[in-house]
């Protein structure tokens, strides 16, 4: 029964491809729940994908039909990295098509842009398409949204307050702040960060268990990993750099839009226990140890970021 009800899936995945689903299907299967009983859960956690993201996008698309189109405001969205940037939109009530359009705009620069180092000119590029719906995102979001940044030497902290947008902006700056790769070096209260996935854990969920999390990185099919209700792992080339073109895009919407799709059908069961596997735990710690070399290199050895506009799609 499960092979038939996942073989729509198989056309969509390389054989690299693993969706997990990390909950129990038989007992699901025995309770029968049906989709429509699945309640919003308390609060939301996005996992750190960069490219990836375009996942939770696809998500989003089933979120909305299951919990209505304003789900991201009737619960706390928390995330980290380019989850801390699609959790800023689903809290502001932007609709699953608005996030399409942008990511498919930008993601039509390619890989080569990436190679120049210039992600950051597309985080700001998202950004500034968010700001323009919402110019007052920084007050509508106040208490609704936590955004993970993280410190020396690899302490996870929540931010839940901004002071205007140009402090949002810079709060998002630091969550997806991977060194080198993101030539924006910020800073939060004076502190010097990284990005905020590398130091998350279970005890800095909103609601424990209760928090549903979601994640497209590679590392959510580790060994051990405890940590995610609904996740892709994603090669690392997959979330780096861009899909292909129009069709790379819409792929990547729709694999996660099938996932979410057979995790309502199975009952909306989320995994118990929530914990990081132990290769995260302490390999994480060497990641950690090279980011903040990375870092500090960038800091005192490399000129500024002059921002340059990215390379998209026009709509005129």
């Amino acid at each position: 029964w499960l092979k038939n009800k996942l073989c729509y899936l198989k056309p969509l995945l390389p054989s690299s491809y693993s969706p997990i689903f990390q909950g129990n299907f038989a007992s699901m299967a025995e309770q029968g729940a049906a989709d429509s009983r699945v309640p919003l859960p308390p609060s939301i956690f996005l996992d750190g994908c960069a490219w990836g993201c375009s996942i939770y996008v696809g998500a989003q698309s089933v979120f909305e039909k299951m919990w209505g189109p304003d789900f991201g405001t009737r619960t706390i969205m928390q995330g980290d990295s380019a989850g801390a940037l699609i959790g800023v939109a689903w809290s502001l009530g932007l609709p699953a098509d608005f996030l399409e359009e942008v990511y498919s705009d930008l993601a039509m620069c390619g890989p080569v842009e990436m190679v120049k180092l210039r992600l950051s000119d597309y985080h700001d590029a998202a950004i500034d398409r968010i700001f323009q719906k919402f110019p007052d995102a920084h007050e509508r979001i106040r208490g609704r949204c936590q955004i993970g940044i993280t410190v020396f030497p690899r302490k996870h902290i929540w931010v839940t307050e901004w002071r205007d947008l140009a402090h949002l902006r810079n709060c998002l700056h630091c969550s997806m702040h991977i060194p080198l790769y993101c030539r924006e070096v910020p800073f939060w209260e004076g502190q010097a960060v990284v990005d905020g996935g590398i130091a998350i854990g279970g005890k800095h969920l909103a609601h424990g268990d209760r928090t549903l999390v979601l994640s497209a990185a590679p590392w959510s099919s580790w060994p051990g990993e405890r940590m995610f209700d609904l996740a892709i792992p994603l090669p690392i080339t997959q979330t780096m750099l861009p899909p292909s073109g129009d069709s790379g895009a819409q792929r990547m919407f729709e694999l996660g839009a099938s996932l979410v799709r057979e995790w309502f059908e199975n009952g909306g069961r989320m995994s118990p226990r929530k914990r990081r596997s132990a290769i995260f735990r302490v390999g994480g710690s060497a990641v950690c140890a090279g980011m903040w070399t990375l870092r500090a290199l960038e800091q005192y050895a490399l000129p500024s970021r002059v921002r340059r506009p990215p390379i998209q799609r026009s709509r005129l």
